[in-house]
């Protein structure tokens, strides 16, 4: 019976298309809901983060001016705590830069540089285990707060 159904669905190949549409579909509505849970809020006037910005044009354009005016617009939401900066043009442009308050390790200025991608994901993990550190601390602290508000004394595991 399921290999009759099989060569009736792949003998009709709208009942095909349609079955993996469907399927697809739904694949995708279930990636764009894992997504939504590690979206980072940013202002309704500013583009969504997670995502990769190029900015290209000829010479004095104002490409610097505009990525700087985009990423602080960030950094005044609270939406960026820590700046990796890879370009070229960084100490050309350092008086426009330093609204930005990035820190001279977080420049590369040689997109070129060999081992820089691995340099740059070096330091995500690092701040990616800090962060989740941070997190754990946070939940323990959450917990002896519940406690002592509890009237209960907090246990010995939870206090540092």
């Amino acid at each position: 019976l399921d290999i009759l159904r099989m060569q009736t669905l792949f003998s009709n190949p709208q009942i095909c298309y349609k079955r993996w549409k469907k399927i697809k579909t739904k694949v995708a509505k279930k990636r764009m809901e894992q997504m939504r849970d590690i979206s980072i809020d940013t202002p309704p006037h500013t583009p969504n983060l997670h995502g990769c910005f190029i900015f290209t044009g000829r010479r004095n354009i104002g490409k610097s001016t505009q990525a700087v005016a985009l990423l602080r617009m960030y950094k005044e939401a609270g939406c960026l705590s820590r700046l990796l900066v890879v370009s070229p043009s960084f100490n050309s442009n350092l008086k426009l830069m330093k609204t930005l308050d990035v820190n001279p390790e977080d420049v590369f200025d040689n997109p070129d540089e060999p081992g820089l991608i691995r340099r740059i994901l070096n330091i995500i993990e690092m701040e990616k285990e800090d962060f989740l550190r941070w997190q754990h601390l946070k939940q323990n602290y959450d917990r002896i707060l519940k406690q002592i508000k509890m009237g209960i004394m907090p246990k010995d595991e939870l206090l540092m």
